[in-house]
Formats: structure tokens, C-alpha cells, sequence
């Protein structure tokens, strides 16, 4: 499998961790290296145009910048590579999130954990013949694979991550989108990543989180919709009270006759801007409202139907007795009306 890492050298790199951790299954999000960072291995992969639709384990890496202490790895995230794009010097790469790596066999102290990720890290460099890179291929398969999925997943990944001094204020997210009935988004077929939303129904955004501090200070999880595209129908902006909870965010799309484009965004901001392990999250989902085509061309019939029954009184004439045709054109201006409301 693919092995991205993301470090504390730059605050960029952190919210990149707390952003793939959030990520709710199916929807993607990017990471950027510059050519240097890729083995021989992943660029000879790129080159054959290989490295699509294979699995991608994210990690972190601690002491990236500190010179008398080792570096470390903590397994993140699981995603699928969809795209990877060459821009310059850099390459980007397109990933679908999907489980959560299993971290049963990781211990659950910091000095435990910090060891066992510094070990990873010396096995990464020797596989690859003695050199640092932040994006291999994993031939060996000794950081494992295995997925779990869900609250369990995604706990087992925050309680470690939160031992460590990069993230020891932080409230870490999980978000899962729904439709109204409870049942999960799917990404619309095109292949493209924009989520697929039908304005006929209603979604949640449920975002659960967790930090270690009590001091909640001003700290907000908000939903941020454009007003025009997406509709909030409840409050955009929740208050954190406690180290552990779920809100649900409820939003609908408006109908339109073309299918429209626009950012859905969930922000979890710090209680303390000037605190650097207190990292924000900021996700942002591509999304693309569009009518079914079934269901407007069976309005479409509809609404012919009866334009031609509330012509009926005219087309039939004498013939057919003014009752049954004013019964016609009634029914013709009732499936008029509903095609009307129902567009």
C-alpha cells in the first residue's frame, strides 16, 4: 500500500491530519508533496499511472523539527488514490477516505506509543534504502492494513492522538452525512467526488468530537452553507460544553432546473488561536444538487396530461355531454396545480 506522511513541521501539515481525520467515508481530500518527498518506487508507480484505486495509509509524524528527540509515525487514516495531478515541482494527490486503520495492537501510552512509531519510522527509512521519504510504497506490509470502521475506528485514532503534545488541546472530529431517513451519502456515480444531493429530501452532518480539555473557552463547531445552493433548516453554530459529544447539523438543497455546484463546510474552531496544540478543523465537502431525471420527465407527463385535459372541453365539443367535460377539466387543473407544486 501507499504510506503518506503528514508532520508538525508546519501547522498546514497538522490541520491536514485533523482534516483527513474528520472526513466522513467516500468524500475526498488532497495532499501535496514536492517531487523530493515521492520514492523512486511511488514516482516509477505515477509514471506507469499504477498508484489509481490502490489503498493509501496516512500517519502523522511527531518531532519532525526537534533535533534531539526521534521521529515517530501514528497511523491515521485509511483512503483510496483517485487522482494524482503534476503541478510543477509537486504533485497532488486525490484520496478517498474510507476506514480507519486498526490500531488494537498500538499501545496506549505516550512514551509507548512514540517508541513503537520511532521503530516504524527506522523499518520505513531501511526499506528504502536508508533514505527519508514522505510518500512510499509499503512492499512489506509492516505497518498493516487491516480497517475498522466507524465511532470504534476513529476513537482508537483519537485517544492515541491526543497523548501527544502536537494535539494535546485539540478537539478532533468525525463527520457522517445522512440523508433524512438515516441512510449514508453516496458519491455521485460520475466518479468525479461531488456528493449528490436530491433538494426533494433533507441531510444531516453529524459530527462527533473529543479533547482532553475542560477549559472549552469559546470553542464552536459550525455548519457553513452558501444560502443559496444549500440551505441550513437548523442552527449553523454549536457551543462545545463538554470533552465528548455529537451535534447534528441539518441543511436542504435548493430546487433548481440545472444542476448547481457549491462547498458545504464544517469549521471547528480553537479556544485559544495563539495555543499551537489546539488545531483547528476545517472540512470542506464538494457538493452537486441535481433533480432525477425519472421524476421530471414523469412530471413532464404529468403536466402535459392535464394541460390536455383542461383542454378537453373545447377539443370534444358537443359530442360528449358538458358534464363529463367539466369533470375532465377539473382533473386537468388539480394535475396541473400538483405538477406545478411538486417541481
Amino acid at each position: 500500500m501507499l504510506v503518506l506522511y503528514s508532520s508538525d513541521a508546519r501547522p498546514r501539515y497538522v490541520n491536514d491530519i485533523a482534516t483527513a481525520l474528520a472526513m466522513p467515508n467516500g468524500a475526498r481530500f488532497h495532499f501535496r508533496y514536492q517531487a523530493r518527498y515521492l520514492s523512486p518506487e511511488v514516482q516509477r508507480m505515477l509514471g506507469e499511472n499504477s498508484l489509481i484505486g490502490s489503498v493509501a495509509l496516512i500517519c502523522f509524524i511527531g518531532n519532525r523539527n526537534n533535533t534531539t528527540a526521534e521521529e515517530f509515525l501514528l497511523p491515521v487514516r485509511l483512503a483510496k488514490v483517485t487522482a494524482v495531478e503534476k503541478i510543477g515541482d509537486a504533485y497532488v494527490f486525490t484520496l478517498q477516505a474510507s476506514g480507519y486503520p486498526d490500531l488494537g495492537q498500538w499501545p496506549r501510552s505516550r512514551d509507548e506509543i512514540v517508541e513503537r512509531g520511532s521503530s516504524a519510522v527506522r523499518q520505513g527509512i531501511s526499506n528504502n534504502h536508508d533514505e527519508y521519504y514522505a510518500a512510499y510504497w509499503d512492499s512489506s506490509g509492516s505497518l498493516g492494513s487491516k480497517s475498522s470502521k466507524g465511532t470504534e475506528g476513529w476513537a482508537g485514532v483519537t485517544e492515541r492522538l491526543l497523548l501527544l503534545e502536537t494535539f494535546a488541546q485539540t478537539y478532533l472530529l468525525r463527520l457522517e452525512l445522512t440523508d433524512s431517513k438515516g441512510s449514508p451519502m453516496q458519491v455521485s456515480a460520475d466518479e468525479t467526488g461531488w456528493l449528490s444531493f436530491d433538494p426533494r429530501r433533507s441531510y444531516r452532518v453529524r459530527a462527533w468530537f473529543y479533547g482532553n480539555s475542560v477549559d472549552f473557552g469559546n470553542r464552536t463547531i459550525k455548519l457553513e452553507t452558501d444560502g443559496e445552493v444549500l440551505s441550513s433548516i437548523s442552527d449553523q453554530r454549536y457551543v462545545v460544553r463538554s470533552r465528548y459529544d455529537q451535534v447534528d447539523f441539518w441543511f436542504t438543497p435548493k430546487a433548481s432546473d440545472q444542476p448547481k455546484r457549491t462547498l458545504l463546510r464544517v469549521v471547528s474552531s480553537p479556544a485559544s488561536p495563539s495555543d499551537p496544540s489546539d488545531i483547528p478543523t476545517e472540512v470542506e465537502l464538494r457538493c452537486l444538487v441535481t433533480r432525477p431525471l425519472a421524476p421530471r420527465m414523469l412530471l413532464a407527463l404529468i403536466a402535459g396530461a392535464s394541460a390536455t385535459a383542461v383542454a378537453a372541453p373545447g377539443l370534444l365539443g358537443d359530442a360528449v355531454p358538458i358534464e363529463w367535460r367539466l369533470l375532465i377539466a377539473g382533473v386537468g387543473a388539480l394535475g396541473v396545480a400538483v405538477a406545478a407544486g411538486l417541481r
